[in-house]
């Protein structure tokens, strides 16, 4: 029942986003905290996945692609989706 409101609601086009944001990056330093924002992506879970830490790490292999190497702040949450 779950699946099928979650279908009629968000559409067969719906994709979960984890945005990831920091303030200023030079020379593949993040200065500053960088902070994680979630909206409740169910691959993020044991249960779903098997290891819920595989998607973040895919995450952080993204960042370091993209060229980011040295985060001087915290990991930190972002906003809560779910209050």
């Amino acid at each position: 029942v779950t699946g099928a409101v979650a279908l009629a609601q968000l559409g067969t086009e719906y994709r979960y986003t984890t945005r990831v944001m920091g303030r200023r990056i030079n020379d593949g330093t993040l200065s500053g905290d960088l902070v994680v924002v979630g909206n409740g992506d169910p691959s993020v879970s044991d249960s779903l996945s098997g290891d819920a830490m595989a998607p973040l790490r895919a995450l952080a292999d993204s960042l370091q692609a993209l060229g980011l190497r040295r985060v001087t702040g915290a990991l930190r949450s972002g906003a809560n989706t779910f209050p």
